[in-house]
């Protein structure tokens, strides 16, 4: 998965070659998964040098590719990749605040911003453009990007007609808590979009939204039926996450009393998990805890779900339940999976945003 085209012909030939030889030694236990990852760092790389550009596949890999950084630098960033991430629970508070004050005064002067590096590597996209989008505004923001690759005119040109797309079929009420939006890829068929709240803590009760380039838009750079629905999703996100709804947006199914907890009294998540989630939390979780497959919880309770990502977690079935709600018409049929589309219905303010969506379907 890449953006850009190697013009030399025989470099393909080479590369592919290269590439498929990597999988077959991986697939046959010649080589281990770090040596894996090592060898194909080594192909991206060349791909990088020939204006084709993929995610980075490991932190590491990243740093390589910074200009400007000396060695110390280098060696400094890689040394605390865990601290970057956020995967070093030994370290102190204070310890990791001080380190991470240290990596973004490294960054900055290569002229990175961290917090978009870390997203960038996490969800393993090539982020291309990042537009302000407050109030009536589109404005493109160069030095949020990441990885800085070239954005032709014509690049720029058509991703911004693509977020004033987007502003112009999301209902107001929910497009006044998109701040950001994002132009991205991570090839082909991945994930169409995502959503991130635009402060840790949801203070300020915002979001960025995140649209695949490859996915969301057709051959006329229109807004897919598959793209449409997906926003619409994302915007369930919205309405079900943010600082009215929920005190920590990392929770993902930890029981009971941590829903009591994470969820604010009153909320539409708080009262679907009441309604829908406290038989079946207890199975959700013993699934996870011994093999981790969605689906096998899926197949159990098939019937209580509009699709099988929504037995994801309760984040992703009230937001998938909200697309069902918005996108089709109101179940005649009493399964629990009927019953969440309904549960939307007994909100005006609800309703008035599936005819403002509905309209532009």
């Amino acid at each position: 998965m890449g953006l850009g085209e190697i013009k030399d012909s025989k470099l393909e030939k080479q590369l592919t070659l290269e590439y498929e030889n990597i999988i077959s030694e991986f697939n046959n236990g010649k080589i281990d998964e770090d040596e894996q990852i090592r060898k194909i760092s080594k192909i991206d790389r060349i791909l990088r040098e020939n204006n084709v550009f993929i995610p980075y596949s490991s932190f590491e890999d990243y740093v390589d590719s910074l200009k400007g950084l000396s060695k110390k630098e280098r060696e400094y960033l890689i040394k605390n990749e865990d601290v970057i991430m956020g995967m070093d629970e030994d370290a102190s508070e204070d310890e990791s605040e001080k380190v991470a004050k240290r990596i973004n005064e490294i960054l900055e002067t290569v002229g990175v911003d961290s917090e978009e590096a870390i997203d960038q590597l996490v969800n393993r996209n090539i982020k291309r453009a990042v537009f302000n989008t407050s109030g009536n505004s589109v404005v493109y923001e160069n030095d949020k990007v990441a990885n800085k690759l070239p954005l032709s005119k014509n690049d720029k040109e058509e991703y911004e007609s693509l977020v004033k797309k987007v502003k112009t079929f999301i209902p107001s009420s929910i497009l006044k808590d998109i701040t950001m939006m994002e132009i991205n890829t991570d090839g082909i068929e991945n994930v169409m979009a995502h959503t991130v709240p635009a402060t840790e803590d949801l203070s300020e009760g915002k979001f960025r939204l995140a649209l695949d380039i490859k996915d969301i838009v057709d051959e006329n750079g229109d807004l897919t039926k598959d793209g449409k629905e997906t926003i619409i999703h994302e915007t369930g996100h919205m309405i079900t996450l943010d600082e009215t709804q929920v005190n920590d947006i990392s929770w993902e199914g930890e029981g009971t009393e941590s829903a009591d907890e994470k969820f604010k009294e009153g909320s539409y998540i708080k009262k679907f998990y009441d309604k829908y989630w406290t038989k079946i939390i207890s199975d959700y979780l013993k699934i996870q805890e011994e093999t981790g497959d969605t689906f096998e919880f899926y197949d159990k309770y098939a019937d209580q779900f509009v699709s099988d990502y929504a037995a994801t977690n309760i984040e992703e079935d009230i937001a998938e339940s909200f697309r069902v709600f918005v996108c089709k018409g109101k179940p005649t049929g009493n399964t629990i999976a009927d019953q969440k589309v309904l549960f939307f219905y007994e909100y005006p303010e609800l309703l008035k945003i599936r005819e403002q969506y509905r309209k532009n379907l």
